[in-house]
Formats: C-alpha cells, sequence, structure tokens
C-alpha cells in the first residue's frame, strides 16, 4: 500500500514537470558587441592610374632628303644645344640644285635692277629713234618717187630717141639701169622699209604712251621672285643636309653607322628636354569637377622608389570615346635628371575634402559581393545594406539614407549577428 502511494506521487510530480516545460521558451541569446559612432569626417576620394613618363618636348628629326652620312658628331645620350650639327649627309643632286638656283638667282636679281633703272630711258630712247628713222624713211621715199618719176620721164623720152637713133644704145643702157634702179628704190621703200619704220615708230609710240616700262619693270621683278623663292627652296635642302637640333636636350634612339646610305623622309634619331616630364592619367567624369591646374598631384615611381610631387598643366575638356575618361596631363620636375623616358609610374589623385558620414573599415561585412554594417538599435541589431564611397586608411564613406551621423555601428561581434538579434554593448 505505501509502495503504491509513492509511486503515484512521482508520477503525478513528473507528468507536472513535463506540462511546465512545454509552456515556458527559453530565455533569448544576448550577443556581445563592440560599437563606435558614425561621425561626419573629411574624407579624399582617390583616383590611381598607371603611366609611362615621357618628357614634355620631343622631336622625331627624319632626312628631309636622302644621301650618304659622312659625318657623325654626337651620339646616343649626348646633351645638345638648339641648331648645333649632329650629323652631315652629302647629297649631289641638292648640291647641284642649289648652286645652279643661286647662280640664277644673282642673274634674274641684276636683271631686275637694271630694268628698274633703265627702261623707261630705254623705251623713250628707242621711242625717238623709232621716230627719227620714220621721219628719215618717208623723206627717202619722197625723195626716191621724185627721182623714179624723173628717170621714168627720161626713160620715155629716150626711148623714141633710141628708135630713132639719135642717141647710141651705150646711153640707153645707162638710161635704162639709172630707172630701174630709181624704180626698185622707190618700190622698196614704198612696200617695206617705209610700212617697217611705221610699224616700228607706232610701236614704241604705244610703249611710250602706255609707260610700258612699268610693266616691264613689273616682269623683270617676278621673274627676280621666282627666281629668288626656287633658291630658297634649294639652299633649304642644302642647308638640311647638316641635321640641326630642332630643340635642346638629349639625343636618343640613334642607329646610324657612317658612310650608310639613307633614304628621304626616314627616322634619324630622337631629342628629348628631359627637364621637365609628364605622365596622364584618365579620370572619371564624377571627379573631372575636383580637378584644376592648381592641383598638386603625387607620382609613386617604382624604379626609384620615390614619391614625387607633380602639377597638371592640361586637362582635355573631352571624354575618351573607349575609356569615356578625362585625360589629364601632369608635369614633373626632373632638373635631377633620375626620371627616364619609359619608366613605369602611379599617378594618385585625391579630389578635394568633402564632409560626409563615415564608419570604421572593419565595421563594413561583405556577402555575396554586397556591403553591409550593423547598426545598434534599441538593446537590437539592424543589418543595413550600404554602398561605400570615398576611403581612407581606416574609414570608408557610407552611402545609406538608413544611416545618420551620431548612429552606433558594431565594429566587433557582427559577422555573428543576424537582423534583430539581441546585444549587449561591451568596452
Amino acid at each position: 500500500m505505501i509502495k503504491k502511494t509513492i509511486t503515484l506521487i512521482i508520477l503525478i510530480l513528473f507528468v507536472g514537470c513535463g506540462e511546465k516545460t512545454q509552456d515556458e521558451a527559453p530565455p533569448k541569446e544576448i550577443k556581445p558587441v563592440k560599437t563606435a559612432l558614425i561621425k561626419n569626417i573629411e574624407m579624399y576620394k582617390r583616383v590611381v592610374d598607371n603611366s609611362d613618363i615621357e618628357p614634355i618636348s620631343q622631336v622625331e628629326q627624319i632626312t628631309e632628303k636622302g644621301g650618304e652620312i659622312i659625318e657623325i658628331n654626337l651620339n646616343n645620350g649626348d646633351r645638345v644645344e638648339k641648331d648645333q650639327v649632329i650629323l652631315t649627309i652629302e647629297n649631289e643632286t641638292v648640291s647641284s640644285r642649289y648652286f645652279r638656283a643661286k647662280a640664277d638667282m644673282k642673274n634674274k636679281k641684276s636683271q631686275m635692277e637694271k630694268t628698274v633703272k633703265f627702261a623707261k630711258d630705254e623705251i623713250l630712247k628707242n621711242y625717238e629713234e623709232a621716230k627719227s628713222a620714220y621721219i628719215s624713211a618717208t623723206g627717202d621715199l619722197d625723195a626716191a618717187e621724185k627721182s623714179f618719176s624723173e628717170k621714168k620721164i627720161t626713160f620715155a623720152g629716150n626711148e623714141k630717141l633710141y628708135k630713132e637713133r639719135l642717141i647710141s644704145e651705150k646711153e640707153y643702157r645707162e638710161i635704162i639701169s639709172s630707172f630701174e634702179q630709181a624704180k626698185v628704190r622707190f618700190e622698196s621703200l614704198k612696200n617695206g622699209g617705209v610700212k617697217e619704220k611705221k610699224a616700228t615708230y607706232l610701236l614704241y609710240k604705244k610703249y611710250k604712251d602706255d609707260e610700258s616700262w612699268k610693266y616691264n619693270i613689273s616682269m623683270a621683278k617676278a621673274d627676280y621672285q621666282l627666281a629668288l623663292a626656287e633658291f630658297n627652296a634649294a639652299k633649304k635642302d642644302y642647308e638640311d643636309l647638316g641635321v640641326k637640333a630642332k630643340i635642346s636636350g638629349v639625343i636618343t634612339d640613334m642607329d646610324l653607322d657612317l658612310y650608310q646610305y639613307i633614304d628621304e623622309k626616314k627616322f634619324l634619331f630622337s631629342i628629348i628636354d628631359d627637364s621637365i616630364m609628364k605622365v596622364e592619367m584618365g579620370v572619371p567624369g564624377e571627379d573631372i569637377s575636383d580637378i584644376s591646374s592648381e592641383k598638386k598631384i603625387d607620382v609613386f615611381i617604382p624604379d626609384i622608389s620615390k614619391i614625387i610631387e607633380g602639377k597638371i598643366y592640361e586637362i582635355n575638356p573631352s571624354a575618351n570615346p573607349t575609356t569615356k575618361k578625362f585625360t589629364v596631363k601632369i608635369s614633373l620636375d626632373n632638373s635631377g635628371g633620375f626620371l627616364k623616358k619609359g619608366m613605369y609610374s602611379e599617378v594618385r589623385l585625391e579630389s578635394n575634402p568633402k564632409n560626409v558620414p563615415a564608419v570604421p573599415k572593419e565595421a563594413v561585412m561583405i556577402k555575396d559581393l554586397l556591403s553591409y554594417i550593423a547598426i545598434a538599435e534599441n538593446k537590437e541589431a539592424k543589418v543595413i545594406q550600404i554602398k561605400t564611397g570615398m576611403e581612407s586608411d581606416t574609414f570608408y564613406e557610407v552611402i545609406s539614407s538608413e544611416v545618420s551621423s551620431g548612429d552606433k555601428v558594431i565594429i566587433q561581434g557582427q559577422y555573428l549577428l543576424e537582423n534583430g538579434d539581441s546585444i549587449k554593448e561591451v568596452e
């Protein structure tokens, strides 16, 4: 009887305990976290691009005319001054053309000076001579006509006398000869001599009336100018056989041998002014407004392990059609001579400072390529998707309408949290 009573009591207690376990939920876990305040700080956006170092000023020199290299005065690495002769080329065709053009130019110049000085006097002189010759010829014609008429009458009269045998044959033939000579002279003067003299006189009269010496002077000057232009062109080609430096700088990329023949328009060498070098970078459109010619830019040169301060000197206002970036050119002082053409560089551009809400970098969680932070709010975790903007060594700019300056962001323990988890801030 006693055993049955004890068993019943134990059973009642067991059933009672079981019902209590099913009715009561276990206590919610409180997760410890460490927080920091979200605050506005000044931040800079950094744009980084890579670029080869090049001189701002450089020229490639080519042969204007081909020929044989007969003299090489300087080589790669030598410093040269502007207009200094670096090498000499021989070309007989160019030389011959120059000397011919020089002689022709001098001749045309002499003719022009003579025409300018004497053209008017010569035309007036020719006019007076032609006039005098024409007047003289007219007088000769009148005399010849009179003589011919007289001889004709004499011939007619003596012809009758000869037929009547009143004069000898010899006398008659002398009369005929004299008549024929008078006739020939008269007709010659009438049909040729006077007409020619008249035409010449009228021509020179027209020259005088039109002041044609001015035209002669103009033509002589034009001939001289043509000869001078040909001479100058030939002279340039001749002088270009002595290849001169177009700028001061250092010779590079020369690969020539003495007595080597080289065709026209072929590359000879480059000259670089390495006192100021340049790098270029592509800047996104969203950052171009932060760029100005006053801005200084850090340029890291791995080959010499140095950061050099550069200065913007050109901003292209048109974006590259492929990259959609704006090309910015930066000058680098190279007075020390340690920067070399072709060196690799890393160009680092920082935007103008902006006051933006920021969180410590360790607060940002990356899940499936998206960024998240956890906010401590009313002792619970609130997980928010964000975008990051500018960054410093320790902070990210946080971009989200759900975040404000003064909010508490969880910087430790956030990877173990789900949205709505209970939390407890610890030091």
